[in-house]
């Protein structure tokens, strides 16, 4: 979890360095079980560049990480994060995500009303 934990960091001042790397990345995301890993995964996705396809399925991937309550919290509210980075980019999905919002909001988790809070502020 170390060497994930360090590409999360380096990446986020240099995100060019993932760009050989961005299928991997993917794939990796699809069958990640690890806590550890999926929350830097939700951290790196927003990072790549994506294809529309390649998008689609990592909305998908975070927003279900995000709605999925068998995940740990910080899983969870790293994924709506994710999600937030991606749309600054594609504006197409600001209703998907507003949705996603109104979803997790009825849940009543202190963390993850924290977090929806702060970005409704920088919207």
């Amino acid at each position: 979890m170390r060497a994930i934990d360090a590409i999360e960091k380096i990446t986020l001042k240099h995100p060019n360095y993932l760009i050989k790397h961005k299928n991997e990345i993917l794939n990796l995301s699809t069958v990640a079980h690890d806590k550890e890993l999926k929350w830097h995964l939700a951290q790196i996705i927003p990072r790549l560049s994506l294809t529309p396809h390649e998008l689609t399925k990592a909305w998908k991937l975070l927003t279900n990480w995000a709605l999925d309550k068998n995940n740990s919290r910080i899983v969870r509210v790293n994924s709506i994060q994710g999600l937030f980075e991606m749309l600054k980019e594609n504006n197409e999905l600001t209703q998907d995500f507003a949705l996603t919002l109104t979803e997790l909001e009825k849940e009543h988790i202190p963390s993850i009303n924290a977090r929806i809070r702060s970005i409704k502020n920088k919207i």
